[in-house]
């Protein structure tokens, strides 16, 4: 047992963090007010600390996401528990998020809808698909009709389908109908398909 400093009340050493400095190699004060007095020396000195913070990441930023990076894969397990809890608990706000981001963003929706699908199918990707390179590569003609596309149909589609053993990367990816990529699913195209 020992006696919190700040709040005095006896608690079972479980109860303190450890600290080599002090003599029984306890901290003075229990968790629940060594939590406290760190919140509380925070709202005190915010800007201090943001400015510190910021000068910190600003003089080493490689080092910063190289940190990130490794508390990402450290905390990976758990990161990923909170963010399925989150999700059932929040389904309805989860749903609307993801249509409000569809509808504001539908290209970078589409891009990460590919690459989702693209890992879940096990294709082998190479680096992110580029599809302003591929626009520019094939213009506004489908790749398997050979007719112009409208802005409003035009879909991306992988040349050698992805459950096929086709990669995700910009040389297999085409420009396409929406009407075409539909009715092509997952088949190879061949010569006859490209003359209907």
């Amino acid at each position: 047992m020992k006696r919190c400093s700040r709040c005095g009340n006896d608690k079972p050493l479980e109860e303190f963090h450890k600290n080599k400095r002090m003599a029984d190699g306890h901290a003075r004060y229990c968790k629940a007010c060594q939590k406290l007095a760190a919140h509380e020396h925070y709202v005190r000195h915010t800007e201090e600390i943001k400015a510190r913070v910021a000068e910190y990441r600003a003089r080493d930023p490689e080092a910063t996401r190289e940190r990130r990076r490794q508390e990402h894969i450290r905390h990976a397990e758990r990161n990923r528990a909170r963010a399925r809890k989150w999700a059932a608990d929040n389904r309805e706000r989860m749903l609307a998020n993801k249509r409000r981001y569809r509808r504001e963003r539908p290209d970078v929706w589409r891009k990460n809808n590919a690459l989702r699908r693209a890992r879940k199918k096990g294709a082998a990707i190479f680096g992110k698909v580029d599809f302003d390179a591929v626009l520019a590569r094939d213009g506004l003609v489908c790749w398997i009709c050979g007719k112009h596309i409208d802005a409003d149909d035009l879909q991306f589609d992988h040349a050698v389908p992805l459950s096929k053993g086709g990669e995700h990367s910009t040389r297999n990816v085409r420009v396409a109908h929406q009407f075409c990529n539909y009715s092509k699913h997952d088949r190879l195209v061949t010569h006859q398909m490209i003359l209907i």
